[in-house]
């Protein structure tokens, strides 16, 4: 008999693809100073996002996302925990990170694909 093994969805919330509009910018530490280190959006849901950046982060270490939308005059700004950081072939790495409080619904509508 073999045995079946299976992962458990942990997650808070769905993950959604951003739409093509979205623009998203990550800076290193609390304070969003310094060079937007995001190169581009893989997921975003109310709790945290997904995303190519320029350099490894550190699992626990502190940033600031800032997500555009078509419809946003001003950048939605959510602070953030890297939870996860993984190496790409091509010398980007890829980070999940959790949100410090959730993104609006609204926003996220506007800023993903359903």
């Amino acid at each position: 008999m073999s045995k079946v093994e299976y992962r458990v969805n942990r997650r808070a919330s769905r993950r959604r693809p951003p739409k093509g509009s979205t623009k998203i910018r990550c800076y290193r530490g609390p304070m969003g100073l310094g060079p937007n280190m995001a190169v581009s959006a893989l997921d975003v849901s109310e709790t945290g996002a997904a995303m190519v950046v320029k350099v490894e982060f550190r699992p626990g270490e502190e940033l600031e996302v800032n997500l555009e939308g078509v419809i946003h005059r001003r950048p939605i700004r959510k602070m953030g925990t890297v939870v996860w950081c993984m190496p790409t072939s091509d010398d980007f790495f890829i980070i999940g990170v959790k949100f410090q409080g959730s993104l609006r619904y609204a926003d996220l509508n506007d800023l993903a694909r359903p």
